[in-house]
């Protein structure tokens, strides 16, 4: 499947690669994070450990070398990219 819409976010010190993450996915899909599990159809700790991931990407501040990578995988596709360099990007199915 081809993912035609990209989402690129920052994550960093005061706002974790995980927390980035689950806003940016709200984003997208134009829902508040304490509705993302009824409105999004999943909570993020069903696709990868969010303290884990944390731990792995850092505070943002890495040289780049550091990727976690994975997809989520609802009634809409996500590609997620994390790099330890502060950068989130999210290939989606759906509206920019």
């Amino acid at each position: 499947m081809q993912l035609s819409h990209v989402l690129e976010r920052e994550y960093g010190r005061e706002n974790p690669a995980s927390i980035a993450l689950v806003e940016s996915i709200c984003a997208i899909e134009n829902v508040d994070p304490t509705e993302l599990p009824t409105e999004g159809g999943f909570v993020l700790h069903d696709y990868v450990d969010p303290t884990a991931l944390d731990s792995l990407v850092g505070d943002g501040t890495g040289d780049g070398t550091t990727v976690v990578s994975f997809e989520i995988v609802t009634e809409k596709t996500y590609a997620v990219d994390i790099c330890d360099d502060g950068r989130i990007v999210i290939h989606h199915d759906g509206s920019p």
